[in-house]
Protein backbone atom coordinates (compact mmCIF):
# COMPACT_ATOMS: atom_id res chain seq x y z
CA UNK A 1 0.00 0.00 0.00
CA UNK A 2 1.65 3.47 -1.31
CA UNK A 3 1.86 6.19 1.16
CA UNK A 4 -1.33 8.03 1.44
CA UNK A 5 -0.51 11.80 1.01
CA UNK A 6 -3.79 12.91 2.27
CA UNK A 7 -3.75 10.79 5.46
CA UNK A 8 0.22 9.97 5.15
CA UNK A 9 -0.26 6.24 6.43
CA UNK A 10 1.60 3.64 4.61
CA UNK A 11 0.59 -0.01 5.67
CA UNK A 12 3.32 -2.88 5.17
CA UNK A 13 2.01 -6.51 4.90
CA UNK A 14 4.97 -8.94 5.75
CA UNK A 15 5.52 -12.39 3.95
CA UNK A 16 6.18 -15.21 5.93
CA UNK A 17 7.24 -16.18 8.15
CA UNK A 18 6.88 -12.59 10.15
CA UNK A 19 3.65 -12.88 8.26
CA UNK A 20 3.20 -15.68 10.86
CA UNK A 21 3.14 -12.97 14.09
CA UNK A 22 2.58 -9.61 12.39
CA UNK A 23 -0.49 -8.38 10.79
CA UNK A 24 1.64 -5.25 9.61
CA UNK A 25 4.15 -2.65 9.88
CA UNK A 26 3.33 0.86 9.03
CA UNK A 27 4.91 3.91 8.58
CA UNK A 28 2.56 7.45 9.34
CA UNK A 29 3.47 11.04 9.07
CA UNK A 30 0.79 13.18 11.40
CA UNK A 31 1.31 16.40 13.39
CA UNK A 32 -2.27 16.86 14.65
CA UNK A 33 -3.16 20.69 15.75
CA UNK A 34 -3.44 19.56 19.64
CA UNK A 35 -0.47 18.89 21.57
CA UNK A 36 -1.62 16.08 23.61
CA UNK A 37 -3.74 12.60 22.85
CA UNK A 38 -5.20 9.91 25.44
CA UNK A 39 -4.48 6.42 24.45
CA UNK A 40 -7.31 3.77 24.87
CA UNK A 41 -6.84 0.44 25.64
CA UNK A 42 -6.73 -1.70 22.74
CA UNK A 43 -5.50 -5.33 24.66
CA UNK A 44 -2.71 -5.78 21.84
CA UNK A 45 1.16 -5.16 21.93
CA UNK A 46 2.78 -2.78 20.02
CA UNK A 47 6.24 -1.94 18.55
CA UNK A 48 7.01 1.55 18.12
CA UNK A 49 9.80 3.55 16.79
CA UNK A 50 10.51 7.28 16.41
CA UNK A 51 11.57 7.66 12.84
CA UNK A 52 12.43 11.84 13.29
CA UNK A 53 14.51 11.50 16.93
CA UNK A 54 14.59 8.38 18.40
CA UNK A 55 12.86 9.28 21.70
CA UNK A 56 9.41 8.73 23.18
CA UNK A 57 8.01 10.02 25.88
CA UNK A 58 4.58 9.00 27.95
CA UNK A 59 2.85 10.76 30.51
CA UNK A 60 0.34 9.80 32.97
CA UNK A 61 -3.23 11.19 33.01
CA UNK A 62 -2.71 12.45 36.95
CA UNK A 63 0.87 13.65 36.47
CA UNK A 64 1.64 15.45 32.50
CA UNK A 65 4.44 17.44 33.69
CA UNK A 66 6.28 14.06 34.53
CA UNK A 67 6.70 12.38 31.42
CA UNK A 68 8.50 8.86 30.93
CA UNK A 69 11.49 9.02 28.52
CA UNK A 70 12.93 6.49 26.09
CA UNK A 71 15.37 6.04 23.62
CA UNK A 72 15.36 3.51 20.77
CA UNK A 73 12.40 1.52 19.99
CA UNK A 74 9.63 1.31 22.99
CA UNK A 75 7.80 -1.85 23.76
CA UNK A 76 4.33 -1.64 25.03
CA UNK A 77 2.47 -4.01 26.61
CA UNK A 78 -1.38 -4.82 26.24
CA UNK A 79 -3.36 -2.38 28.58
CA UNK A 80 -6.23 -1.54 30.78
CA UNK A 81 -5.86 1.69 31.46
CA UNK A 82 -5.39 4.74 29.27
CA UNK A 83 -2.22 6.98 29.01
CA UNK A 84 -1.25 9.95 27.18
CA UNK A 85 0.95 10.88 23.98
CA UNK A 86 2.62 13.78 22.69
CA UNK A 87 1.58 14.61 18.64
CA UNK A 88 4.55 15.87 18.04
CA UNK A 89 5.82 12.39 17.98
CA UNK A 90 3.83 11.26 15.35
CA UNK A 91 5.80 13.48 12.52
CA UNK A 92 7.65 10.29 12.03
CA UNK A 93 6.68 7.00 13.14
CA UNK A 94 7.11 3.49 12.77
CA UNK A 95 5.03 0.62 14.46
CA UNK A 96 4.41 -2.92 14.05
CA UNK A 97 1.17 -4.25 14.29
CA UNK A 98 1.02 -8.06 15.79
CA UNK A 99 -1.64 -10.62 16.02
CA UNK A 100 -2.90 -11.27 18.99
CA UNK A 101 -1.36 -14.00 21.02
CA UNK A 102 1.67 -14.12 19.01
CA UNK A 103 3.69 -11.40 19.98
CA UNK A 104 5.81 -13.12 22.37
CA UNK A 105 7.51 -14.82 19.26
CA UNK A 106 9.06 -12.09 18.34
CA UNK A 107 9.59 -9.95 21.62
CA UNK A 108 10.85 -12.55 23.49
CA UNK A 109 9.73 -12.48 27.02
CA UNK A 110 6.23 -13.40 28.69
CA UNK A 111 4.31 -10.60 27.65
CA UNK A 112 2.40 -9.98 31.23
CA UNK A 113 5.43 -8.47 32.13
CA UNK A 114 4.80 -5.70 29.97
CA UNK A 115 1.14 -5.17 31.28
CA UNK A 116 -0.35 -1.42 31.48
CA UNK A 117 3.46 -0.56 30.74
CA UNK A 118 6.16 1.02 28.06
CA UNK A 119 9.76 -0.82 28.24
CA UNK A 120 12.51 0.37 26.31
CA UNK A 121 13.20 -2.45 23.03
CA UNK A 122 17.08 -2.54 24.25
CA UNK A 123 16.19 -3.61 27.67
CA UNK A 124 15.30 -6.89 25.99
CA UNK A 125 17.01 -7.16 22.85
CA UNK A 126 20.23 -5.41 24.25
CA UNK A 127 22.61 -4.03 21.01
CA UNK A 128 20.33 -5.53 18.65
CA UNK A 129 17.82 -2.72 19.20
CA UNK A 130 19.69 0.33 18.74
CA UNK A 131 21.15 -1.48 15.18
CA UNK A 132 16.92 -1.42 14.22
CA UNK A 133 16.61 1.88 15.46
CA UNK A 134 19.74 3.33 13.33
CA UNK A 135 18.84 0.71 10.34
CA UNK A 136 15.11 2.47 10.32
CA UNK A 137 16.49 6.29 10.67
CA UNK A 138 18.81 5.73 7.59
CA UNK A 139 16.39 4.52 5.59
CA UNK A 140 14.92 6.93 2.71
CA UNK A 141 11.37 5.67 2.02
CA UNK A 142 8.42 4.14 3.61
CA UNK A 143 9.15 0.97 1.72
CA UNK A 144 12.44 0.55 2.59
CA UNK A 145 11.96 1.41 6.21
CA UNK A 146 8.96 -1.51 6.62
CA UNK A 147 11.26 -3.59 4.70
CA UNK A 148 14.41 -3.30 7.00
CA UNK A 149 11.70 -3.92 10.05
CA UNK A 150 10.72 -6.97 8.66
CA UNK A 151 14.26 -8.16 8.43
CA UNK A 152 14.95 -7.79 11.97
CA UNK A 153 12.10 -9.21 12.97
CA UNK A 154 12.75 -12.63 10.90
CA UNK A 155 15.72 -12.96 12.43
CA UNK A 156 14.06 -12.63 15.71
CA UNK A 157 11.55 -15.49 14.77
CA UNK A 158 14.73 -17.88 13.82
CA UNK A 159 14.15 -20.47 16.52
CA UNK A 160 10.84 -19.11 18.35
CA UNK A 161 8.56 -21.96 20.23
CA UNK A 162 5.53 -20.13 18.75
CA UNK A 163 2.20 -19.17 21.02
CA UNK A 164 0.42 -22.61 22.63
CA UNK A 165 -1.82 -24.33 20.23
CA UNK A 166 -4.73 -23.58 22.28
CA UNK A 167 -4.13 -19.87 22.43
CA UNK A 168 -5.16 -18.39 18.65
CA UNK A 169 -8.26 -20.59 18.82
CA UNK A 170 -9.07 -19.34 21.88
CA UNK A 171 -8.54 -15.41 20.87
CA UNK A 172 -10.54 -15.92 18.15
CA UNK A 173 -13.38 -17.16 20.34
CA UNK A 174 -12.92 -14.18 22.72
CA UNK A 175 -12.81 -11.52 20.38
CA UNK A 176 -15.90 -12.76 18.55
CA UNK A 177 -17.27 -10.53 15.45
CA UNK A 178 -20.68 -10.93 17.01
CA UNK A 179 -21.14 -13.60 19.58
CA UNK A 180 -18.15 -13.52 21.58
CA UNK A 181 -17.60 -17.15 23.55
CA UNK A 182 -18.34 -17.34 27.65
CA UNK A 183 -14.31 -17.65 28.75
CA UNK A 184 -15.52 -20.77 30.51
CA UNK A 185 -16.61 -21.95 27.28
CA UNK A 186 -13.27 -21.08 25.57
CA UNK A 187 -11.46 -22.68 28.90
CA UNK A 188 -13.58 -26.61 28.49
CA UNK A 189 -12.69 -26.49 24.62
CA UNK A 190 -8.70 -25.87 24.94
CA UNK A 191 -8.32 -29.04 26.93
CA UNK A 192 -6.42 -27.28 29.76
CA UNK A 193 -7.25 -26.94 33.30
CA UNK A 194 -8.47 -23.10 34.20
CA UNK A 195 -5.53 -22.32 36.15
CA UNK A 196 -3.20 -23.94 33.23
CA UNK A 197 -5.28 -21.63 30.68
CA UNK A 198 -5.28 -18.74 32.45
CA UNK A 199 -1.64 -18.96 33.21
CA UNK A 200 -0.84 -19.59 29.20
CA UNK A 201 -2.95 -16.77 27.80
CA UNK A 202 -1.15 -14.24 30.38
CA UNK A 203 2.33 -15.53 28.70
CA UNK A 204 1.23 -14.88 25.32
CA UNK A 205 -1.46 -12.61 25.20
CA UNK A 206 -0.60 -10.25 28.07
CA UNK A 207 -3.27 -9.73 29.38
CA UNK A 208 -5.64 -12.52 32.03
CA UNK A 209 -8.64 -13.53 29.86
CA UNK A 210 -11.19 -11.87 31.43
CA UNK A 211 -9.34 -8.56 31.64
CA UNK A 212 -8.78 -9.21 27.62
CA UNK A 213 -12.92 -9.67 27.34
CA UNK A 214 -13.28 -6.23 28.91
CA UNK A 215 -11.07 -4.61 26.21
CA UNK A 216 -12.30 -6.50 23.43
CA UNK A 217 -16.31 -5.35 24.34
CA UNK A 218 -14.80 -1.89 25.17
CA UNK A 219 -13.40 -1.78 21.73
CA UNK A 220 -16.66 -2.86 20.11
CA UNK A 221 -18.35 -0.11 21.97
CA UNK A 222 -15.71 2.43 20.89
CA UNK A 223 -16.38 1.24 17.46
CA UNK A 224 -20.16 1.55 17.82
CA UNK A 225 -19.75 5.28 19.04
CA UNK A 226 -17.71 6.19 16.70
CA UNK A 227 -19.36 5.26 13.74
CA UNK A 228 -22.68 6.99 14.90
CA UNK A 229 -24.41 3.69 15.70
CA UNK A 230 -28.16 5.13 15.95
CA UNK A 231 -30.38 4.78 19.43
CA UNK A 232 -30.05 5.48 22.67
CA UNK A 233 -26.52 4.38 24.94
CA UNK A 234 -29.05 1.34 26.35
CA UNK A 235 -29.01 -0.04 22.85
CA UNK A 236 -25.57 0.55 22.14
CA UNK A 237 -24.73 -0.99 25.45
CA UNK A 238 -26.65 -3.79 25.13
CA UNK A 239 -24.99 -4.30 21.44
CA UNK A 240 -21.73 -4.23 22.67
CA UNK A 241 -22.41 -7.01 25.12
CA UNK A 242 -22.77 -5.09 28.69
CA UNK A 243 -25.78 -6.04 30.38
CA UNK A 244 -26.95 -2.62 30.64
CA UNK A 245 -26.40 0.88 30.15
CA UNK A 246 -24.90 0.99 34.38
CA UNK A 247 -22.66 -1.22 33.45
CA UNK A 248 -21.46 0.22 29.96
CA UNK A 249 -21.07 3.53 31.79
CA UNK A 250 -18.58 1.87 34.75
CA UNK A 251 -16.89 -0.01 32.65
CA UNK A 252 -16.29 2.80 30.03
CA UNK A 253 -15.33 5.34 32.45
CA UNK A 254 -12.76 2.87 34.12
CA UNK A 255 -10.99 1.68 30.51
CA UNK A 256 -11.09 5.60 29.43
CA UNK A 257 -11.19 8.31 31.50
CA UNK A 258 -14.59 9.31 29.85
CA UNK A 259 -18.15 9.11 29.66
CA UNK A 260 -19.46 7.62 26.74
CA UNK A 261 -20.83 10.97 25.79
CA UNK A 262 -17.44 12.73 26.31
CA UNK A 263 -16.06 10.16 24.13
CA UNK A 264 -18.31 10.58 21.50
CA UNK A 265 -17.91 14.42 21.88
CA UNK A 266 -14.00 14.32 21.13
CA UNK A 267 -13.26 11.46 18.73
CA UNK A 268 -10.10 11.79 16.83
CA UNK A 269 -8.81 10.40 14.15
CA UNK A 270 -8.52 6.65 14.93
CA UNK A 271 -11.20 5.22 18.24
CA UNK A 272 -8.47 4.29 20.26
CA UNK A 273 -6.90 8.24 20.15
CA UNK A 274 -8.77 11.53 21.49
CA UNK A 275 -7.55 14.92 21.51
CA UNK A 276 -6.75 16.13 24.89
CA UNK A 277 -7.95 19.45 24.41
CA UNK A 278 -7.33 22.61 26.87
CA UNK A 279 -3.61 21.32 27.98
CA UNK A 280 -0.08 22.68 27.01
CA UNK A 281 2.98 20.31 27.68
CA UNK A 282 6.48 21.98 27.78
CA UNK A 283 7.48 18.82 26.54
CA UNK A 284 7.68 17.14 22.98
CA UNK A 285 8.39 13.44 21.74
CA UNK A 286 5.40 11.06 22.81
CA UNK A 287 4.13 9.14 20.33
CA UNK A 288 1.73 5.62 19.49
CA UNK A 289 0.11 3.51 17.00
CA UNK A 290 -2.61 4.43 14.88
Amino acid sequence: MPLDREAKLFRHVPSPPVSRAVASIWYAENEPAHALERFLPTGEVDLIINVRDAQLLRYELASLDSPRRYVGPVVSGAHIQPYVIHTAQQASLLGVRFKLGFARDIIGIPLDMLGNEHVALSDIWGSVALALQDAVMKARTPEERCARVERFLAARLRGARGAHPAIPEAVRALVGTHEPSPVAAVVRASGLCARRFIEIFRRDVGLPPKQFCRVMRFRRALKLLRGGAGGSLSALALQAGYCDQAHFNREFKELSGLSPTGYRSAIGAYDNHVPLLGVKSIQDGAGSRP
